[in-house]
């Protein structure tokens, strides 16, 4: 039996991402306290990273916005979820630009978050979670996903560079006085 799945009112086929103790679906309200543990556990690796960037806080996520989230149909929230228990989430949000000049029109994914709870690297998780990101992309015929990742994050970019990801652009920056 194919294990299938409603996004964005289309139908998308996820039977290779499920076994009898784990699956990755839609985030729903029900799973708000996970997502909130996930996000905070990723807040302070964050902080660690970029404490000049990343207020370390516990205030990430409210209730309302994961509604918002899940009602909106240009965004995806996938869960993890193994033995009942959510690890792991991926949020990604379609974009479309229309051609302007110099620059071409593009349609693709942009990957706003993918958190794995320590216990659970190391396992897939975030390869996984990534597919289904991908799956879904395809979906609006998006023919890429974009990302940042912080860059002296060298696990996630070592992991986003195995997956084929390449760099397109660095963010620099300078302190001032002022």
């Amino acid at each position: 039996m194919l294990g299938k799945f409603v996004v964005a009112h289309l139908m998308l086929d996820v039977s290779c991402l499920k076994s009898s103790s784990t699956m990755i679906r839609i985030a729903e309200n029900k799973d708000y306290a996970s997502l909130v543990s996930l996000f905070i556990e990723e807040n302070e690796h964050n902080n660690d990273v970029a404490p000049d960037r990343v207020a370390n806080t516990r205030d990430v996520l409210s209730q309302a916005e994961l509604e918002e989230i899940i009602s909106d149909t240009s965004t995806y929230l996938g869960v993890y979820e193994h033995d009942g228990e959510v690890s792991g989430l991926i949020l990604g949000t379609h974009h479309t630009i229309e051609a302007k000049r110099w620059l071409p029109e593009r349609n693709f994914v942009y990957l706003e978050e993918l958190i794995v709870t320590k216990s659970m690297r190391g396992n897939g998780v975030a390869f996984k979670l990534v597919k289904s990101l991908e799956t879904w992309a395809e979906t609006f015929g998006a023919n890429c996903i974009d990302l940042h990742v912080w860059y002296k994050n060298d696990l996630a970019r070592d992991f986003y560079k195995r997956l084929g990801f390449e760099d397109k652009q660095a963010l620099m920056s300078i302190r001032i006085n002022s």
